[in-house]
């Protein structure tokens, strides 16, 4: 893939090149919605539950006001929903970390001047 790419005016006058996102289609990638920052399973797990096994630890049914305990409770009750969640998830990204889900990535990186062996061999 050689030759010289043209560099944006800004380049030409800071010397410096930027990096720029290009959209190359490469083929199908399976789960890739697990990337987003909403399927994060470790804020899932962090957030959604350990604060509320946490809370229910500290919980003193002796001292807690009523709105606490059903603040609790409420969170306590979606616990279920949110392992269910967590373990689809991890699922979903075994699945998408597989050689064969991500070869055609690979494979487009392969021919780019801007990746290295290194890194590939890395990926």
């Amino acid at each position: 893939m050689g030759g010289k790419k043209e560099l944006t005016e800004e380049e030409a006058k800071s010397g410096e090149k930027k990096y720029r996102l290009e959209t190359v289609v490469c083929g199908q990638i399976k789960n890739t919605e697990v990337l987003l920052s909403v399927n994060n399973l470790n804020n899932i797990y962090k957030n959604d539950i350990e604060a509320v096994i946490h809370a229910l630890e500290r919980l003193d049914l002796q001292t807690a006001t009523p709105r606490q305990i059903q603040n609790i409770g409420l969170a306590a009750s979606v616990l279920d929903t949110r392992l269910d969640t967590a373990a689809r998830l991890k699922d979903l990204a075994t699945e998408f970390l597989t050689y064969d889900n991500l070869y055609p990535m690979y494979d487009k990186m392969y021919s780019m001047d801007t990746v290295s062996r290194k890194d590939l061999e890395l990926y």
